[in-house]
């Protein structure tokens, strides 16, 4: 969380937010001036995060169903795009991550965690993976800038966080 540096009023986008982990510490982040987009495309965990937010009375977070690979979200609207073990799971990576650059706002950022396609893990043996590069390449073609790299997660996943 500390390296995604979070401020009050920022608006954060956690895609496959499943059951809302990072979005409630993320509304907690953000403050009652920010905004957190919980962004799935099974409703049924969208409804769980909203009563579980409901039960902690969080109430800055949207619940987002993504269908189709299009974000209905506003442009430049958003701070943050956060996505943890979500990358390899997007069909059409260019055409989301050019929908995801209309969405940033300018100096917006996009954080990428996966797991890494190393060939000895259950994560590789299955395509549950991206490789480093190719989220590299995609990134940069879409707009986004590489600005950190962090290493210090289990060497099964990759953190970067890119820049509009």
């Amino acid at each position: 969380m500390e390296k995604l540096s979070l401020k009050e009023g920022d608006i954060v986008a956690d895609i496959g937010s499943g059951g809302g982990y990072y979005s409630l510490r993320f509304a907690e982040a953000v403050g009652k001036k920010g905004l957190v987009y919980a962004v799935d495309v099974e409703q049924k965990y969208l409804d769980y995060v909203i009563k579980k937010a409901s039960g902690k009375q969080v109430n800055n977070i949207c619940p987002v169903l993504a269908s189709g690979g299009y974000l209905q979200l506003p442009d430049e609207s958003v701070d943050l795009f956060f996505l943890r073990d979500t990358f390899h799971d997007i069909l059409e990576p260019f055409d989301y991550f050019t929908n995801v650059y209309r969405a940033t706002k300018p100096r917006g950022r996009v954080a990428v965690i996966d797991f890494l396609n190393n060939g000895r893990s259950k994560e590789s043996r299955t395509g549950h993976c991206t490789d480093e590069k190719r989220i590299y390449e995609i990134m940069q073609e879409c707009g986004f800038a590489l600005a950190n790299r962090y290493d210090f997660l289990h060497n099964k996943q990759s953190f970067n966080i890119f820049l509009k």
